[in-house]
Formats: structure tokens, C-alpha cells, sequence
């Protein structure tokens, strides 16, 4: 959880708390404007939150790790977060602790680690949702960027290569803005304007009902990773 901060005292406790892989090192800015940390952290605490209960348990913040962090690491920081001693994190104690941590941080180099991390669970997010649809318990190792990485790797390897660049040409066909992910605007469009999508989305073919199916990690955007996964699913079964 290392963003160009160290980790000071907890709010209301004495002493310091190193946050590991942490760097001084700059980042250059990665969007115009102030950043709107408060929101930026709700949608990280949101899409950790997997059963919606409003609590991060230590399985769901677990799903935030990215290359190189431990399980002891996550664990000392969900600690130092968690006020009450529950053993869960309330969106209070994670807007809380974060800000405690990486409050002297730029905007660039706190919107990087939380993207990151958002990364991170939506990743395996994917990676449980591709295993529940072929019949197989979620693999352990399948927590991390990385991980994913070497799945999509493996598929493409595995002769999907011409179904990636057909998703990857649907997609672009898609986020008409070029930002790099599709709104439900966007979708509603493509599946007007796209008979191939739309054919492929069959009975989906309802922009709700398409997002649903596509947006794992209900933030109402559709990356690119979201729909890799799902669409060469689609094509290869159409």
C-alpha cells in the first residue's frame, strides 16, 4: 500500500505505523483539478465491501493486496484502521485511517495508490466470477494484478488471441469519449448503433441489464479488463 507517504500515528494513538512498500518518490499528475479524496476513498471502501453490509472484513481487505504485499502487512494496517477492534473496518475508519496514512500525499500520488487498489479487487473479482462460471472454487492465488495478468496471458496463449482483438475492437467502437471505460450512455448507444454487440448480448440486449451483466464491480463503468473478460467468454460461446 506503498504511495509516496508514510504512515503516521493512528488519530487518537501515540505512535507511528510504517506502511510497507511505501516511497518518497514523486508521481507525475494523473488528472486536472482537485481530487476528490473523500469519494475516490468511498468507491475503494465500496467495492471491497463485497456482501454490501457496510463492513471490510479482513477477507474482504485482503482483495485490495497488490504485487508484493503480504498477508501479515495488510493485516498490521487493517489493525491500525480499525478504532473499535471489531475486527471490520466501518467506511469511518477507512476514510479515517487512509487520510492518517497518506494525507500529506499529492493528489497524483493518492489517486495512484487508490486506483491501484481498486485495481486490485476488481481484479479478483473477475477472477472468482470466471471461476463460479466454469464450476471451480476461486483459486488462492488469483488475489493480486499479477495474477490476473498471468490468466489473461494464459488465455490468449491458448489461441483466444483473435477473440481479444475482436473484444478489444468492440470495446473501442464503445467508449466513443476515449476515456478508457464505457458508461451506461455509451452501452445504450452501442447496443443501437453495434449489431454484432448487440447481437452478442442477445437477451441483454437492455442497456440495465447489459451493464449488470458487465460491470462487476458496480461503479457504472465498464473497463476494459471487465469487458475482456466477459465478452471473449461471449464470443467464444456465440
Amino acid at each position: 500500500m506503498g504511495c509516496g507517504a508514510s504512515a503516521t500515528a493512528k488519530p487518537d494513538g501515540p505512535a507511528p505505523v510504517p506502511v510497507p512498500g511505501a516511497t518518497s518518490s514523486p508521481v507525475a499528475a494523473a488528472s486536472s483539478g482537485p481530487l476528490d479524496r473523500s469519494a475516490l476513498l468511498e468507491k475503494v471502501f465500496k467495492a471491497m465491501d463485497a456482501d454490501g453490509n457496510g463492513k471490510v472484513d479482513m477477507a474482504e481487505f485482503l482483495t485490495s493486496a497488490k504485487s508484493g504485499e503480504e498477508e501479515m502487512e495488510l493485516s498490521m494496517i487493517q489493525s491500525f484502521m480499525d478504532g473499535n477492534g471489531d475486527g471490520k473496518l466501518s467506511l469511518e475508519e477507512w476514510k479515517n485511517g487512509m487520510t492518517t496514512m497518506f494525507g500529506s500525499a499529492e493528489d497524483a500520488a493518492f489517486e495512484k495508490e487508490l486506483k491501484s487498489m481498486l485495481q486490485a479487487v476488481e481484479g479478483a473479482k473477475m477472477a472468482a466470477e470466471m471461476a463460479a462460471a466454469d464450476d471451480a472454487p476461486p483459486a488462492d492465488d488469483l488475489d493480486n494484478m499479477d495474477d490476473l495478468d498471468a490468466l489473461i496471458n494464459e488465455v490468449t496463449e491458448s489461441g483466444d488471441a483473435e477473440l481479444v482483438a475482436k473484444a478489444k475492437a468492440i470495446f473501442e467502437g464503445l467508449d466513443t469519449d476515449g476515456g478508457g471505460s464505457i458508461s451506461k450512455v455509451e452501452l445504450a448507444a452501442g447496443l443501437q448503433q453495434d449489431s454484432v454487440f448487440k447481437a452478442l448480448m442477445g437477451a441483454k440486449g437492455d442497456a440495465d441489464a447489459a451493464m449488470k451483466d458487465l460491470d462487476l464491480d458496480g461503479d457504472d463503468e465498464i473497463t476494459w479488463m471487465e469487458f475482456e473478460m466477459m465478452m471473449t467468454s461471449m464470443l467464444k460461446s456465440s
